[in-house]
């Protein structure tokens, strides 16, 4: 046996004595020559990973790939020698789940082919490519070489696999279903075959008590070495934009005679500290126009990121460019508005609450109240009827108002249902009540039954009504119901020609319309306005296939409680407006800078905090706050974390300057991060769901319970969910047998863990994000075609599918954002080319929230 010198001893006895670590480099992959037969392939790939790969063809026995190594011992290496390395691959056999009745189907094959190690004759590791890879099983293997090997001067390392028994053999552990959704793919009298591919990479002899240390991909190591020669590197540079700010107010109607009150938020750019105080409004000449200014959102770090903005716009201000303007030049702000918060004598609420009065005019008052009918034993089980106006005189005349007329109702008509008026006006003697309903659509028809007598008169929204049939609204317990009234009071006048520019503004109000500043401004994250050929592009995508977004493109009005959402697959299975299709909504709203994006996002909010949030459960106090999963009637499922996504209830919130919304959304988050939501979850779905809520509402607030649990729930990833060394977050899609990247699923996780990363700089969870780009272009892109992504599935049932490139892409260019790896650029660009080529951009209703990233 060979002695090491004395001072090798000591050195030796230095390592003993303190914490070891490696000290000798892992051997280059490409230093291993290749050998294969029958279909075998291999390569190395972007992670500095041997790849050996059997493509979906059956198997012949004894085929195989080898890669093969000659390796010097140094002479001052002491015993015991151990040789470590990592080795993972794609394929399982938990074959006892390929059930007949399932969606996913499996090819389970067991005892066909192995993975195996050598170390010159001797077969130091062996394991069928069916065995449970990591994060189930550990990745990195320490074996020790047997003394005999450990004397030589040099050995010979083999890593291998290879078919010991063909795939056309069956063995009796053999199992196979063929899903309703592999059919083109296979067939049952097809012949058996499966692919794999091992993974190899960080071959290292370690001496004595060397540790190996953990092996990163070159762009997880090239983000490490940007970040530690620039502090600060996750947070978001001030935005270039200064003041002034313009912005378009868009009327979807003629705004009335005395006006109309307009409240919505406008964003202040990143990095510019600026107290609403200083800010006010000026129209196209330059003259200022009485506003209130005050703060919406207010983060921890002292940084007002929206505000609301209050002011009277007068009819002939239609789409007019209104700047917020200079704030030394600005008056004495006047208070437009008097909130009374108190109910005017004779409107009725059924479990409401009033949300004020807002002067419009010396003569106008607008009270406002927001009616919300909530469905547990503490209300109502059922909303039978609405009580709205009760006046205690007798009407010299009633009108109701529609589209294309106008109906009076006769004299004799003391008990009179009526069928979807937009307004109504009782007038009594000199003074006219005008009344209005707003989030009755999707009611198959709307109808007020009006009481009347010789001393007063009295106005009822009835129960839904459903093929011609009236029906008690079907709730279940938890669920909410929201409507909102309108009630104008007019003495001494009749100004008809008003009413429907009322309930028109009523029903979709003015808005400040800028999305280029909105995008530029870094308050939704990346969403820059598009480039010119980006955002033709798109643009005519959405003209194409949305053309309507308030119309049916969406199903608005299917049904009271199923307006505005989906229904799945021609089931009675509801879906929650699909993950969250109010952000695709606010990409749309983005790219095309329409407004009726902004409205159908309106709706969209408005109808998942009635129907899919739960507002009261007696057995779950901890699902209050949450949205209900998918089911029938929405509520027959627990929630579920991959539709547990505030994004875009903060987004409406902001638009709209709507508290409620903001209210909601960040009670949706604190319940997410108080009650640990996301951590064992399962599936990337869900763990995006969750990063998402926590890290909008981290950017919302700045509040370190946000940064805590997303803390958590990165580590929760990083050590249960992902292989590290791959950088893949691995699971099963479409095929119980296949374990890999979901493209379109992990792009889900990939956005909220760059914004998190931006917000608060934590590496690991910039590193998780680089790895799941890397693993995409390394397992889930067609080899020499950057951008030709196979986006739905990795498992070899499933034709490659570039519909979610619209997603993907964006992350793509986040990779590169945080590494400068021209790769992530190069594939983002082909990618998003391939989906104009393809015409394959994704629904709105789907994946398309991170679109404007492009």
């Amino acid at each position: 046996m060979r002695k090491p010198p004395l001072f090798l001893l000591a050195l030796l006895f230095s390592i003993l004595s303190t914490d070891s670590v490696r000290c000798d480099p892992p051997i280059p992959i490409d230093r291993f020559a290749l050998h294969y037969e029958a279909e075998f392939q291999s390569w190395i790939d972007r992670r500095d990973l041997l790849v050996m790969h059997h493509p979906w063809l059956p198997s012949a026995t004894g085929g195989y790939c080898e890669a093969t190594a000659t390796l010097s011992l140094p002479s001052e290496f002491k015993p015991p020698l151990r040789l470590s390395l990592y080795q993972s691959d794609d394929y399982f056999n938990d074959f006892w789940r390929a059930k007949n009745d399932n969606w996913l189907g499996g090819d389970g094959f067991y005892g066909h082919r192995f993975k195996q190690i050598w170390v010159d004759d001797c077969l130091l590791w062996e394991s069928d490519v069916a065995d449970a890879n990591p994060p189930k099983a550990a990745g990195t293997l320490m074996l020790d070489l047997p003394a005999k090997i450990a004397e030589s001067e040099k050995i010979t390392v083999t890593l291998r696999v290879v078919d010991k028994v063909s795939s056309w053999i069956k063995l009796a552990s053999d199992t196979q279903h063929i899903s309703t959704t592999e059919v083109a793919a296979e067939k049952p009298q097809d012949p058996a075959k499966y692919w794999t591919h091992v993974y190899w990479g960080d071959v290292q002899i370690l001496s004595g008590t060397e540790e190996a240390a953990p092996g990163m991909s070159p762009a997880q190591q090239r983000l490490r070495d940007r970040a530690s020669q620039s502090e600060g590197i996750g947070k978001r540079d001030a935005s270039p934009i200064q003041p002034p700010f313009t912005f378009r107010l868009s009327c979807s109607t003629p705004l009335p005679t005395g006006g109309y009150p307009v409240r919505c938020g406008i964003p202040l750019p990143s990095g510019i500290h600026l107290s609403p105080e200083m800010l006010s409004l000026a129209d196209s000449n330059g003259e200022f126009i009485p506003a209130h200014v005050e703060n919406f959102v207010q983060h921890s770090e002292d940084w007002t990121k929206w505000v609301v903005v209050e002011f009277l716009a007068q009819p002939g201000m239609e789409e007019e460019h209104l700047t917020v303007a200079d704030p030394s030049q600005s008056p004495d702000h006047a208070d437009v508005f008097r909130d009374s918060g108190t109910t005017p004598e004779g409107v009725l609420f059924f479990e409401g609450r009033p949300s004020g009065s807002k002067t419009c005019a010396a003569r106008t008052h607008l009270y406002f109240a927001s009616c919300e009918v909530r469905f547990d034993p503490d209300h109502t089980g059922e909303l039978a009827e609405l009580p709205l106006l009760e006046i205690e005189r007798a009407a010299s005349s009633i009108r109701l108002g529609y589209s294309n007329r106008v109906e009076t109702v006769t004299d004799d008509e003391d008990n009179l249902v009526v069928e979807s008026p937009g307004w109504m006006v009782v007038s009594v003697g000199d003074r006219n009540h005008f009344l209005s309903l707003r989030w009755i659509e999707g009611m198959d028809a709307t109808r007020f039954r009006i009481d009347r007598s010789d001393s007063s008169v009295r106005i009822t929204l009835l129960p839904y009504f459903f093929d011609g049939e009236p029906r008690p609204y079907p709730a279940t317990q938890g669920e909410a119901k929201t409507f909102e009234l309108l009630y104008c009071r007019f003495d001494e006048t009749d100004p008809e020609k008003d009413y429907p520019l009322l309930a028109g503004n009523f029903n979709r109000p003015p808005l400040l319309i800028n999305t280029e500043h909105l995008g530029r401004s870094n308050v939704w994250g990346e969403g820059l306005p598009p480039a010119e050929s980006v955002g033709e592009e798109l643009a005519k995508f959405l003209e194409d296939n949305h053309p309507d977004p308030l119309g049916a493109t969406f199903n608005w009005g299917k049904t009271l409680r199923d307006f505005g959402d989906i229904i799945y697959s021609g089931t009675n299975s509801w879906r929650n407006g699909y993950y969250d299709v109010r952000q695709g909504y606010v990409a749309a709203y983005l790219i095309s800078g329409s407004r009726e994006w902004a409205d159908a996002l309106d709706r969209a909010v408005r109808h998942y905090l009635d129907v899919d949030m739960i507002h009261w459960s007696e057995n779950h106090p901890d699902h209050v706050g949450l949205p209900h999963g998918y089911g029938e009637n929405h509520t027959t499922m627990d929630p579920w974390n991959a539709i547990t996504r505030a994004n875009g209830i903060f987004a409406g919130a902001h638009l709209w300057a709507n508290t409620e919304y903001y209210r909601d959304a960040l009670q949706m988050a604190e319940q997410v991060a108080v009650t640990g939501r996301g951590l064992g979850a399962s599936s990337v779905r869900d763990h995006a769901g969750i990063m998402m809520t926590l890290a909008t509402a981290l950017r919302e607030t700045g509040d370190p319970i946000f940064r805590e649990a997303g803390k958590k729930v990165i580590e929760d990833i990083a050590k249960n969910r992902v292989d590290s060394r791959r950088g893949t977050y691995p699971e099963v899609h479409g095929n119980w047998n296949y374990s890999g990247n979901v493209p379109w699923m992990v792009a889900q996780l990939m956005e909220p863990l760059y914004r998190y990363y931006r917000e608060t700089g934590d590496l690991e969870a910039a590193s998780l994000m680089v790895g799941m780009a890397d693993s995409i272009l390394a397992e889930n892109q067609t080899r020499v075609i950057p951008g030709d992504i196979h986006g739905y599935s990795h498992n070899p049932h499933f034709a490659k599918n570039s519909g979610y490139h619209v997603s993907i892409a964006p992350c793509l260019f986040y990779a590169y954002d945080l590494t400068g790896d021209e790769t992530f650029q190069e594939a983002a660009v082909a990618a998003w080319e391939q989906t104009v080529r393809e015409k394959t951009f994704n629904s709105v209703l789907n994946c398309f929230w991170n679109t404007p990233a492009l």
